[in-house]
């Protein structure tokens, strides 16, 4: 009998081998594409990843992989369709899969820079998609915060009001805060003062439109703003979401306050709070340091718990528990590149520039990685610790290095021509934005870019043709890109075409 049973694990044993090498190879096979992209063999990845493709449409890395070249060779439509898949296979595995985790943020942000650079009618599947994906823990807050501005962004290019307000409320967005006075004029100690407790028949109601908040000052002068909301939620765990370029402080239920930015340093801009609430009613005040003028802000409380509606409303007396928990760790790629370049990507979309500023430098570190020395030049380029000459430089030497890898990468020249407009080396911009259109030959974005440097050196015939070029690969309006109707109706108007400008 014992041979028997020996014999029985042994085939078992025999007929897991293959099944586990089949499984590990399956995913070796994207994780070795995206190895070839990092070095420097864009075209090895990118038949790789077409490969793999070919028999796991739902494998996420290599939907990344081919997405992040497809970006950054000009190819908007694909590049679109792949980042938006890359979302709906993220939200199915969840948690489950740390990869799926880790990119699903850039998916997003890059889902709604691309949502601009195609036309309507090749957009409308892809935000179809993206805004029927289920709420809940099945994405990262930071994925959910920029679909949450799709949202908005779609319904304010719309003009729908309705739309504007349902899907504000559909996705956790403060719409009842009140003002409730300001708590001194000194913008940044003031936020740390003392102060009376909230009177909830105080204050005057915050406009709100869609996720935003618009905090006006009282005399135009720097202070510190004291705003009050409240919501009714069921009991579970929430990320209460900060969107606000400045200092402020975060307290629910009268808790130690929550602090958000700095007066020392630059960013973050987006800020999360992991909470357990209790079930009922729940008070937050947000205090604010204004630089007079207006204050933009966008409070949102995301629930973890798939079909979980947050109401905000009045605020009232008796409010429930709430407990602030510590942030698990983030999952990690088992690609250093890959952790690098997501994590890059997020911590300068969320203003953390410290951060964003360490994983650049890591980035531009590796010679070979042709769209992480892509991402670290915009991070560069857009560094507030330092002057814009010195910024633009450190971008221009980034973005040569990732040509001389790929020299097919339309984007890197196209950034690298708006880099040399911004200097004024206008003749360099014009070179630039000749080599993206040559790279992408299908891309209307160069064309636009070429059109300004020429324009700018006075060259207008040349500048009218490259823009009607633009126009040809762009599509006829309505269908063509809002930049590029944009840009149209520009010229129609200074050229007092009245038939075209109607028409635009």
């Amino acid at each position: 009998m014992k041979k028997i049973w020996a014999a029985i694990v042994l085939a078992l044993a025999a007929c897991a081998g293959p099944l586990a090498q089949r499984r590990d190879g399956a995913s070796a096979a994207a994780s070795d594409a995206w190895r070839a992209l990092v070095d420097g063999k864009p075209d090895e990845a990118a038949r790789a990843f077409e490969a793999r493709l070919a028999t796991a449409p739902d494998d996420v890395l290599a939907r990344f992989g081919r997405a992040t070249l497809a970006y950054d060779h000009g190819d908007g439509p694909r590049a679109l369709d792949d980042y938006t898949a890359v979302l709906v296979a993220a939200a199915k595995a969840g948690d489950a899969d740390p990869t799926a985790t880790l990119v699903a943020p850039v998916a997003a942000a890059r889902a709604l820079a691309l949502d601009d650079e195609v036309g309507p009618s090749r957009r409308a599947r892809d935000e179809a998609a993206l805004l029927a994906l289920p709420d809940g823990d099945t994405l990262p807050w930071q994925a959910r915060l920029e679909l949450a501005r799709l949202a908005e962004h779609v319904a304010r290019r719309a003009g729908d009001a309705a739309m504007l307000e349902r899907e504000a409320v559909r996705r956790g967005c403060a719409r009842q805060v009140v003002d409730a006075g300001t708590l001194g004029p000194l913008a940044h100690l003031d936020l740390d003062r003392r102060a009376s407790p909230l009177s909830h028949a105080a204050g005057t109601p915050v406009l709100a439109t869609g996720c935003r908040l618009s905090v006006s000052a009282r005399d135009g002068r720097p202070a510190a703003e004291r705003l009050r909301a409240a919501v009714d939620v069921p009991g579970g765990t929430y990320d209460l979401v900060l969107d606000y370029d400045g200092d402020a402080r975060l307290a629910i239920d009268d808790a130690a306050p929550l602090h958000h930015g700095s007066e020392t340093r630059f960013g973050p801009r987006v800020s999360a709070f992991a909470l357990a609430l209790a079930a009922g009613h729940h008070e937050i005040e947000l205090r604010l340091a204004t630089q007079g003028g207006r204050a933009d802000v966008a409070l949102l409380m995301l629930p973890r718990a798939p079909g979980t509606v947050v109401h905000f409303e009045t605020a009232r007396d008796m409010p429930a528990h709430a407990t602030l928990l510590t942030g698990a760790p983030a999952p990690s790629a088992l690609d250093d590149a890959l952790d690098d370049y997501a994590r890059a990507f997020v911590a300068n979309r969320t203003g953390d520039v410290d951060d964003a500023l360490t994983r650049a430098a890591r980035l531009a570190g590796r010679r070979t990685f042709a769209p992480g020395l892509t991402l670290a030049a915009l991070i560069s380029r857009d560094d507030p610790t330092r002057p814009a000459g010195f910024t633009r430089d450190s971008a221009r030497g980034l973005l040569r290095a990732a040509l001389a890898v790929d020299g097919a990468d339309a984007r890197a020249w196209q950034t690298l021509a708006a880099v040399e407009l911004e200097d004024e080396h206008v003749r360099e911009a014009i070179d630039d934005a000749q080599a993206a259109a040559r790279a992408a030959p299908a891309w209307w974005a160069p064309e636009l870019v070429l059109a300004h440097a020429l324009r700018a050196r006075g060259l207008e015939w040349d500048a009218d043709r490259a823009l009607d070029r633009a126009a040809a690969k762009g599509g006829p309006p309505p269908d063509a890109p809002c930049a590029l109707t944009e840009a149209l109706l520009r010229r129609a108007d200074d050229e007092r075409a009245l038939a075209t400008k109607t028409r635009l």
